[in-house]
């Protein structure tokens, strides 16, 4: 039995149904009707009770993909669907001209109809079978599992699609974290599996054999995506609800431009302390008690004002500074330039200022810097 969920990795299942007789697979017909009714074996498939995923409880070997062949894009419904999705795909992310991997390509059919929109395609394809047949389609495929070990010239890629694949690999997580591992920081993934709530909806628990290893519903296929480090995921379903799949990008969180800010803003509390004598700040919220108290040098700021009476008369935390009422702004002749930090509330306090005929300069906080906001 398997000791942990392939989502979330616990080690808190209990059987969700049996048999004690199935087929072995569903992907092999017999010449013979012994051999046939031979296939046949106990199955027990497992629900995780903490973040319900189902799967089943000992993979197929992944020596059994040497040779799988399930072909359906000789259907017509299932080939329309393909070019619907594809154009989807293609349109949703301006793909015509970029590079793209079809990991699992089977035939070759959707990675065909890919190429046919000016996409440049490469195919990944275990099985030998399968694989034939997508290079008689005159596509270029390689012959490796996506795992750590996975390379392609043709790396790092501008997308990624997946269609029926991730229900048969043993760890799913690993296999979507491999495929992010080859995609551009900025690159976009295709990921459909069967529709499990149809299944679970429409009580057809033949919808569950040996092949498919795990069992999706949007819930498993979001945190399966989210846990692999996608980002911006968007549930669809096609044909019929037959299928379920999601659109995702692989927008990794940079500190980069966050440390230009760090900079930026520092730079300019230096420039304004040397033009400015007497600055003030409006906001003694988060923003303006963290942006005040990473400051090496605030000599020049007098004071913060806050319209939260609870803050006044009090002192901000490492800059030290007093927190005044408004009040004592519109009082003060001496303040030559006001910053804003409490960006929330920038349109409330510009109406103030406003409404008092507050006539000094006034600047705010923004991603570039301190910047100027024009009261007029």
């Amino acid at each position: 039995m398997a000791s942990n969920c392939k989502i979330c990795k616990r080690n808190n299942s209990s059987i969700f149904i049996e048999f004690n007789k199935y087929p072995k697979t569903i992907s092999y017909l017999f010449n013979n009707r012994e051999s046939a009714i031979q296939d046949q074996a106990p199955i027990l498939f497992l629900k995780c009770n903490y973040c319900q995923h189902i799967q089943i409880s000992t993979d197929m070997p992944q020596d059994f993909y040497d040779d799988y062949i399930m072909t359906v894009s000789h259907s017509p419904k299932m080939h329309n669907f393909q070019l619907e999705q594809a154009n989807q795909f293609v349109n949703k992310y301006n793909l015509i001209g970029k590079s793209i991997l079809e990991a699992g390509c089977g035939d070759g059919n959707f990675s065909e109809i890919l190429k046919s929109m000016g996409c440049n395609v490469i195919g990944n394809e275990p099985s030998h079978s399968f694989r034939q047949l997508a290079l008689k389609r005159g596509l270029t495929v390689d012959d490796k599992f996506i795992n750590e070990t996975y390379t392609n010239p043709n790396a790092p890629f501008d997308a990624i699609v997946s269609r029926e694949v991730m229900e048969h690999v043993p760890e799913p997580i690993d296999f979507l974290t491999n495929l992010r591992r080859i995609l551009k920081p900025d690159g976009v993934a295709l990921i459909e599996v069967p529709n499990f709530e149809k299944a679970l909806r429409e009580n057809r628990y033949y919808d569950m054999f040996p092949d498919h290893l795990s069992y999706f519903t949007k819930e498993s296929l979001t945190a399966a995506m989210l846990i692999s480090g996608f980002k911006n995921i968007e549930i669809e379903y096609g044909m019929d609800e037959e299928f379920i799949y999601a659109f995702a990008t692989n927008n990794n969180i940079s500190n980069n431009e966050m440390v230009l800010s760090v900079k930026h803003i520092s730079e300019d509390f230096k420039k304004l302390n040397v033009e400015f004598k007497n600055i003030v700040i409006w906001g003694a919220g988060g923003k303006g008690i963290s942006a005040l108290g990473s400051q090496e040098d605030i000599s020049k700021v007098k004071y913060v004002v806050d319209s939260d009476p609870f803050k006044q008369n009090k002192f901000l935390p490492s800059s030290g500074l007093l927190v005044k009422k408004p009040e004592d702004l519109f009082n003060d002749k001496s303040v030559d330039l006001l910053i804003i930090t409490n960006l929330a509330y920038t349109d409330e306090i510009v109406k103030i200022l406003q409404e008092n005929k507050f006539s000094k300069k006034v600047m705010l906080l923004s991603r570039s810097g301190i910047v100027s906001v024009n009261l007029n």
